[in-house]
């Protein structure tokens, strides 16, 4: 692994790359583990087929109830994240919005998504997207 930035670590935080990365794929770390993958290349999708680009309606209709909505604090009042979470809370997949298409995601641990306001029925499937971003 490679120490992207080491200048911009904050209390044990820093990405990371490595060989095999894909291109707009950020490897979070938290005192050297990986916590969370993100993804901002439409080349990058997960399992599902869900990726950069991908309608916001699709996740909807792939997810429905399971999936929680609030607004992007980065993007202004149209942009939204809309998070899915294993049913323990301690994984998840968070899809960043302009209100119609996804601009990025990213899936990890809950630390590093903040919040969490919605359960899903099968947490393999969250460490199985992870996986698939990275192997």
């Amino acid at each position: 692994m490679i120490h992207v930035a080491p200048e911009a670590e904050e209390e044990g935080c820093y990405y990371a790359s490595g060989r095999g990365v894909p291109k707009g794929v950020g490897l979070m770390m938290l005192n050297h583990r990986l916590v969370r993958i993100d993804v901002y290349e439409p080349e990058v999708h997960i399992i599902s087929g869900v990726g950069v680009g991908t309608s916001e309606a699709e996740p909807k209709h792939l997810y429905g109830g399971n999936l929680s909505q609030e607004p992007n604090a980065y993007t202004g009042p149209e942009g939204r994240c809309l998070t899915l979470r294993s049913v323990d809370g301690g994984y998840g997949v968070r899809f960043e919005t302009d209100g119609q298409f996804f601009k990025g995601f990213y899936s990890g641990t809950a630390g590093p998504f903040n919040t969490w306001n919605v359960a899903n029925e099968h947490p393999q499937f969250i460490q199985a997207e992870a996986t698939s971003l990275v192997g």
